[in-house]
């Protein structure tokens, strides 16, 4: 653990690194009482760390008996992609206006950078990981432009049913090329200071893992 961080915090990002990579059981529910004896910490900071988990969306704490791993639900789906959209389509609206400034043009280059770096992970199912990986990458650098601190809190308190949205939609096949595809089509628009279409286009691609999803579940 990080000693210059205070413990709860360092409990915080241990937690949640694991239940990133997959390293606590989604099905379990998980004892804070051998949890804290696993980590070696005493029970008091490990509760201000599930809760401020819990807070951020990544686990549901289940009084007097542990916390379980947050699963995808139509709810909580539904309930993020509607914060995006009202984030991600201010952003790019905002992006595609000033297209013509030195600072977009340096964003579209650090997305276009981004963009090859997907390209070449869509063609390996094997790197999943690393294309959601960049994906996220592109929306977060949209979102740091516009530089208001609201949309990076409530951007990283979805961020868990983002990573679970994209691991779900993606597994369905053609969807990664038709995602990397969708972001190219972002970057042409906000290129173009079309910011109307970039609005649409974006709108368009954030609601895509929710139809494909409803439509997987009618099967």
């Amino acid at each position: 653990m990080d000693l210059n961080k205070p413990l709860q915090t360092q409990l915080y990002d241990n937690i949640k690194r694991r239940i990133l990579d997959g390293e606590l059981d989604k099905d379990t529910l998980h004892s804070e009482t051998k949890l804290a004896k696993e980590l070696s910490v005493s029970r008091t900071p490990l509760r201000d760390a599930l809760r401020y988990l819990e807070q951020d969306g990544y686990i549901i704490i289940v009084p007097s008996r542990g916390f379980r791993i947050r699963k995808l639900d139509r709810e909580g789906l539904k309930a993020s992609i509607e914060i995006r959209c009202a984030i991600e389509g201010y952003c790019v609206y905002r992006v595609a206006e000033q297209c013509g400034s030195e600072e977009v043009k340096a964003l579209t280059a650090d997305l276009e950078d981004i963009l090859v770096k997907m390209e070449f992970c869509s063609r390996d199912t094997s790197m999943l990981e690393q294309f959601i990986d960049y994906d996220h990458a592109f929306h977060s650098r949209l979102i740091a432009y516009v530089d208001v601190k609201d949309f990076q809190t409530e951007f990283q308190k979805i961020y868990f049913m983002i990573r679970q949205t994209s691991e779900n939609s993606l597994k369905v096949e053609g969807r990664i090329r038709a995602t990397y595809e969708e972001h190219r089509d972002i970057l042409g628009e906000i290129r173009a200071g079309r910011a109307v279409e970039a609005y649409q286009t974006m709108l368009h691609h954030l609601r895509e893992p929710l139809c494909i999803l409803e439509s997987c579940a009618q099967v």
